[in-house]
């Protein structure tokens, strides 16, 4: 789920704007780019528009739960929400799990 604006053109090093509304349906289904970074994290699909979250809780979790917010380490160099960092073992519990990406190295810090 976008929660800021691509920061690229003339947002590029500038503080994330909001993202725009969408009309209809969102598909949050699938992995967003890793933002840009070197070292260990630097195989797979990689952009600087890739301020996005992720939102999950279990199939059959319609009842109030308990949210657990994970923002990935790193040394604000390296890392992504994806495969490596991926919690789905927690989806057996009743809890809904808050994934965030963020602008790493000099695009962001």
């Amino acid at each position: 789920i976008p929660y800021a604006q691509p920061p690229v053109g003339k947002l590029r090093f500038m503080a994330p704007k909001p993202s725009q509304k969408w009309s209809g349906l969102l598909n949050a289904t699938g992995d967003p780019p890793m933002c840009l970074q070197q070292g260990a994290f630097a195989g797979g699909a990689h952009s600087e528009d890739c301020l996005y979250l992720s939102v999950s809780r279990p199939k059959n979790g319609m009842k109030k739960m308990p949210v657990i917010v994970h923002v990935h380490g790193g040394g604000f160099q390296v890392g992504f929400m994806g495969p490596r960092e991926n919690s789905d073992f927690l989806m057996d519990e009743d809890i809904v799990l808050v994934q965030i990406q963020y602008r790493l190295n000099g695009f962001g810090f």
